[in-house]
């Protein structure tokens, strides 16, 4: 066997390895596990709360759409923002419920300052990540939405 055939062998079956979802889970179950969003969460701590209001979330929210509500019609992808306001209260972006009362940030506060818009960015990135593994775990109308909240996260972060 040729080094190039070998060598893309090897690395098919590292990437093989590496799809392969944690005990207890499926890897096909587009889950964003726990412990990998507390382990992003915890990489930032320079944003700006001063000037925070309180939203209590209701049926049928979503944090792009309350993103959007707050931060203006370009502003969806802005939700990881309030996820690091709340993060207390939030662990999956895809699982908030009635009644939690989340943090939202002053955004242009936030933007003006440089070190909580590099935070920022470097969670956009983060965040952007997990929802290209989610969309390579899914299949469907969800595995599009997936892409969608990915790239539009990218889109925003090149965009700082």
């Amino acid at each position: 066997m040729n080094k190039a055939l070998g060598a893309a062998l090897v690395f098919m079956i590292m990437a093989a390895a590496c799809k392969s979802a944690p005990a207890g889970e499926t890897a096909n179950s587009g889950e964003i596990s726990e412990f990998e969003l507390l382990e992003i969460y915890g990489d930032y701590n320079g944003i700006i709360l001063d000037g925070a209001r309180e939203y209590i979330v209701k049926y049928g929210d979503t944090l792009t759409r309350i993103a959007r509500n707050w931060y203006g019609e370009d502003g969806a992808y802005y939700f990881p923002l309030i996820i690091l306001a709340s993060r207390s209260v939030i662990v999956d972006p895809d699982k908030i419920t009635s009644g939690q009362r989340l943090l939202i940030p002053d955004l242009q506060a936030n933007l003006d300052d440089p070190a909580a818009r590099l935070q920022l960015k470097a969670m956009l990135l983060d965040i952007a990540l997990v929802y290209a593994g989610k969309a390579d775990a899914t299949s469907g109308d969800l595995r599009i939405r997936n892409r969608k909240d990915r790239d539009g996260l990218l889109m925003l972060a090149r965009s700082l």
